[in-house]
This record gives structure tokens, C-alpha cells and sequence, in this order.
């Protein structure tokens, strides 16, 4: 209780924009020499601790014609180094108790290892080895290159709904690179490099701009000194790329740059399993919002949080209870909100009918049960249930070291205010209205505004 007291002075006055280097009782936020950022939380609770290395580039980074480079990079930091041989990085981490994996995505990439904490040093010094080391053998790339080919054909152009929600993303967010897919386009992934992947390396790889997150076990005293002595002899890139030159929609450029109207993709695909009907809106995320608004205090994306509670997550949500409890028409619904992206992205909703018919009823429900939030304001009882709902995914989420941890470093790498939104966001969930909950989807939820995709099996 007295920790939390204490964090809580100490965010007094923090807003999710202002990002805080500094330290408290439990947590150190600073940079070294090099530009390389560290956070280190500590948290006491079992003798592990999450290493996460973010670099502050992802797919939405990459120019026409290049896409799926960040992806194709990630799986080659895994080929070694002159003193880390192919896959004795993975090996030496499970040798010692450990786990390690990495994540692409549009706005980052990120390296990761879970271990006891007596033994951070030793992934330290492989994480650093790796930053600067990496071997780009051309064997080993065509290889690798291989691999994603492969790994595209599984899990995108043999599945008919993964197809099908690779081009509705396209459609719904040109030009903005978040159109584009991480892994990248077929005819792209083929014309890599090695070059290409030797360039973005030496670009983006570089301590300037990334973000060393460490949370769990650990001497806070120690730990600078630590990092420093594998992190600091490592030199910052010639020209800063710390604020990578990026494509992005900021401040006002999104709501411009598409079109002001309900648009449509429908496609009729018999290798489909089932059918589905999904459902888009470009929305604002907490990086945006305060963009738009020039207010820190703009409450829009806890609201579309809310609403993604409210109209489709869980048995209980609006659209389950309307359309496969009471209707029968679907068999399952699922609504899907990121509000710590860099960028404008998409409030989505995907709904599987019980067949094809049922999808013009379906959809029509759909737009029905978002004219009835924009003409009756939410009851006391039901927002009170998806504010706890909320709350208590964020709170619950401590539970986990590497959830916790993601969390911190997903806000950190797209410049938010991790503090604040690590301790004090409930407090914001709170804030929201129901009178906010309305006007948010009046501005953004309307159906004048929705995307529309809808996949057949005939």
C-alpha cells in the first residue's frame, strides 16, 4: 500500500504525453551516453526477470516495394554472431532456465527473454552482442527467405479468411502503411536482399533508438551500471534515426486522407470454412487523440475501449447477446481495438453467421444495435460492468511479468507516459461517461463512417 501512495505522488500531474525520465521508489527511466533508453521496474515477487529489447521500427517503416523487411530482419538476429554461432543464442537461454522469442509489428520489433534473474547479465551480453554483431550470411538469407515465403503461404494465401482480411485492412487504410501487411507481399518478399536487410540493420539497429525494458527481480542500484557495461561501448548511429522519418497521418491527416463515407469490399470464396462479416471504423488511439484534440485529458480512446467491451467482447457483450442468443444468426463475435498504435488504426468488429443468408440481417442488426448507442445513452449498471471489466484486465495484468512488461514497453517505444498509464489508468477508465461513450460513437462508431467487408462461401 505504501508503494502504491508513493507512485501515486510521484504521477501527480503526469499526463500520458509527457513521458517521465527519471526514478521512483520501484522503477528507473534514463538513457545512456549512447542514446540507448532504459526502464527498469522492479517487482520482487519470484527470482525471474523479462528482458525486452525494443527498437523503434516496424513494417509501417518501410518504403513501396519493400515491405515485410522488418519481419524478414527479426528472423535473421536469430543466425549469430562471430561469438554467438547460429542458434546458440536460443540454446544458451534454455540451457539456462529460460525463454526468448521476438514480435514484429507495425510499429516496432521487439526481442525478448524470461529468466532468473541471476541470470540477466548473461542475456544482456547476448542482446548487445547481437545489436552490433549480427552476421548477414547470403546462404543463410536465401534460406530464411525461404522459411517467410513459406510462412506467408501457411498462414495467409492458403487460408481464405486470412486473404480476406489482408485486402479488406488494405481497402479500409490506404495509403497509410498500415495497409500493408507485416510479413509483407509475396512479390516483395521475394525481391529482398541481403543488402536490403545490411541497410535496415545498420539504420534502425543502433542504441539511439531503442528501448531496454527490464522488469522483475533486481537490484535498481546496480542495474545502470550493469546495462553500461554491455550497452555503453556501443555507438549511436551518424545521423540520429531516434525519430525515424515516418509516413504517419499526424496531426489531422487521416480523416482527410480517406474517404469521408461507408465503403464496402464483398467477396465470394468457396474454399472458405465460414462465412464472416466484419466491421471497421478508423479511430483515434491515445498517441492520436491528443493529437487531434490538443488535449492530454481527451478520454476518446478509454471510451473505445469501453465500447469494444460493450458492443462485442465477451458472452455478455451487445452484439452476442443480440445475434447469437437471441437471433441465432452468428456463431461467435469478436471486437478488436489497439489504442497504444503510433497511428490512427481500426475499431473492428468481425461476426460469423450461422450462413450466408443470415448476412444481410446480420447486418443489419449490427447497425441497429450502434444506432441505439447513439440515440439512448448506456444505463449506470452497464457501464459500471464494462468499467470493472476493464479495470480489472489492466490490474490483473500485473499477474503476469511478461504482460506487464509488454505493456510498459508498447507505450514507452511509441512515446506515451508508461508511468501513467501503468498506475493511474484506471483512473481514467473511471472518468468516462456515459455521455462520452455517446459522443464517441457518434464522432467516430457512426454508420455512415463503417468500412464494410463481407466474406461468402457462395
Amino acid at each position: 500500500m505504501a508503494m502504491r501512495l508513493l507512485t501515486a505522488i510521484l504521477l501527480i500531474g503526469m499526463t500520458l504525453g509527457a513521458p517521465v525520465i527519471g526514478h521512483g521508489q520501484d522503477w528507473i527511466d534514463t538513457r545512456l551516453a549512447n542514446g540507448l533508453r532504459l526502464i527498469a521496474v522492479r517487482d520482487s515477487r519470484a527470482p525471474l526477470v523479462v528482458s525486452q529489447l525494443w527498437y523503434r521500427v516496424g513494417s509501417a517503416d518501410e518504403s513501396e516495394g519493400k515491405s515485410g523487411l522488418a519481419h524478414m530482419l527479426e528472423h535473421m538476429m536469430f543466425k549469430g554472431t562471430a561469438t554467438t554461432p547460429k542458434g546458440l543464442f536460443s540454446r544458451t537461454v534454455a540451457r539456462h532456465g529460460g525463454q526468448d522469442n521476438a514480435a514484429t509489428s507495425h510499429d516496432y520489433t521487439v526481442y525478448y527473454e524470461k529468466i532468473r534473474s541471476s541470470h540477466l547479465d548473461l542475456v544482456l551480453g547476448l542482446e548487445a552482442d547481437r545489436m552490433q554483431h549480427l552476421l548477414l550470411d547470403e546462404q543463410e538469407f536465401k534460406a530464411e527467405n525461404s522459411v517467410v515465403m513459406e510462412e506467408r503461404l501457411e498462414r495467409t494465401d492458403s487460408d481464405p479468411t486470412a486473404r480476406f482480411l489482408e485486402r479488406f485492412n488494405q481497402m479500409a487504410l490506404q495509403p497509410h502503411p498500415y495497409g500493408r501487411p507485416i510479413i509483407g507481399w509475396s512479390d516483395d518478399i521475394v525481391r529482398h536482399t541481403k543488402t536490403d536487410l545490411q541497410q535496415w540493420y545498420q539504420r534502425y539497429y543502433r542504441p539511439d533508438n531503442a528501448l531496454l525494458l527490464l522488469v522483475g527481480e533486481m537490484d535498481l542500484g546496480q542495474i545502470v551500471a550493469q546495462v553500461e557495461k554491455h550497452f555503453a561501448a556501443i555507438p549511436a548511429s551518424a545521423g540520429s534515426v531516434h525519430e525515424p522519418d515516418r509516413p504517419r497521418w499526424l496531426p489531422h491527416g487521416p480523416r482527410d486522407a480517406l474517404p469521408h463515407q461507408r465503403r464496402r469490399m464483398e467477396q465470394v470464396d468457396p474454399a472458405a470454412k465460414l462465412p464472416l462479416f466484419h466491421a471497421a471504423f478508423l479511430s483515434p488511439t491515445l498517441i492520436t487523440a491528443r493529437s487531434e484534440s490538443g488535449a492530454t485529458h481527451d478520454l476518446t480512446p478509454e471510451a473505445l475501449d469501453l465500447l469494444t467491451l460493450l458492443l462485442g467482447d465477451g458472452l455478455s457483450s451487445r452484439l452476442y447477446q443480440r445475434l447469437v442468443v437471441e437471433e441465432r444468426l452468428a456463431v461467435a463475435v469478436d471486437a478488436s481495438y489497439d489504442d497504444l498504435a503510433y497511428d490512427q488504426d481500426l475499431w473492428a468488429v468481425s461476426i460469423v453467421p450461422v450462413n450466408n443468408q443470415a448476412m444481410d440481417r446480420i447486418e443489419a442488426l449490427f447497425f441497429e444495435e450502434l444506432q441505439r448507442l447513439i440515440d439512448q445513452p448506456v444505463g449506470e449498471q452497464e457501464l459500471r460492468k464494462v468499467k470493472n471489466r476493464l479495470q480489472a484486465n489492466h490490474i490483473y495484468r500485473r499477474d503476469s511479468l511478461s504482460r506487464w512488461a509488454w505493456m510498459i514497453g508498447h507505450a514507452a517505444i511509441n512515446g506515451l507516459n508508461w508511468q501513467q498509464l501503468a498506475w493511474s489508468h484506471p483512473d481514467r477508465i473511471e472518468k468516462v461517461s456515459a455521455d462520452q461513450l455517446q459522443q464517441t460513437v457518434r464522432r467516430y462508431l457512426q454508420p455512415a463512417l463503417a468500412i464494410i467487408g463481407r466474406l461468402s462461401t457462395s
